[in-house]
């Protein structure tokens, strides 16, 4: 009996470290998880086979943790959010062994899921210092590059160093070049007497001024979502671009 509870307290932690392995630095899953138990441990209402006792409720207990720490809340689709308990990740019957485990040992599980947070910050801080402490003719690239490829807690935000790096690169290329963006209705007095309320809000325009000229630039679209299709930066004069990561 005892050896059989053993095999599911490592089953249920291997599943819990898998999570942590996979989670990019915004590390949602795993926290969503060590608020479940920090509820359970310590309100004792909750019953973790019961996937409905938590399911919802437990992404607003998650979303109250990364406002504070990240400045930012999962904005993921609702179905990607529930894949968290499906019998592939942490589905309730190895919750609720975590659960016992963890109150049993006065919150070993949740330290463990923040203090795997703290170790992939204090990675990504190294990154940053790199960049902080480097100037313009000693910062490498490949340097740069290699602080996310060798540290395994980084690796998979690989992706989203390349996206940036694209965006860095472009957006100051078109601002020291001093790149203008100019826009001129030619119909003048028709359309913006017709759409004056749109034309001075939206486009900057109006029947007594029908051109404008603007600053170049690029934004990051900024949000990892299936729905935007890949788009990751778009610029004011007109180009989209998808940032790819191939070998």
């Amino acid at each position: 009996m005892e050896n059989d509870l053993s095999n599911h307290i490592n089953e249920a932690q291997k599943a819990l470290n898998l999570i942590i392995k996979k989670s990019r630095v915004h590390f949602y899953k795993p926290i969503q998880i060590a608020e479940i138990l920090f509820k359970h441990r310590v309100d004792g209402k909750i019953n973790l086979e019961q996937l409905e006792d938590y399911r919802n409720i437990s992404k607003k207990w998650r979303d109250k943790i990364t406002e504070r720490f990240l400045g930012r809340i999962c904005t993921s689709s609702a179905k990607f959010q529930d894949n968290l308990f499906e019998v592939n990740a942490m589905p309730p019957k190895l919750l609720s062994i975590l659960g016992d485990f963890n109150k049993q040992e006065n919150g070993i599980v949740e330290a463990h899921i923040y203090r795997s947070f703290a170790d992939k910050y204090f990675q990504l801080n190294n990154a940053l210092n790199y960049c902080l402490d480097s100037q313009p003719d000693s910062f490498k690239l490949d340097e740069f590059l290699g602080i996310f490829w060798n540290e395994p807690g980084l690796k998979r935000s690989i992706d989203k160093i390349f996206e940036i790096i694209v965006y860095s690169l472009f957006e100051t290329i078109v601002t020291n070049a001093d790149i203008k963006v100019e826009i001129i209705a030619e119909d003048r007095n028709r359309i913006l007497d017709e759409f004056s309320e749109f034309a001075e809000k939206v486009i900057g325009l109006n029947n007594q001024n029908n051109r404008a000229i603007f600053n170049a630039h690029f934004h990051r679209v900024g949000v990892t979502n299936a729905a935007d299709r890949g788009l990751d930066i778009f610029a004011n004069f007109g180009a989209v671009i998808q940032v790819k990561h191939l070998n």
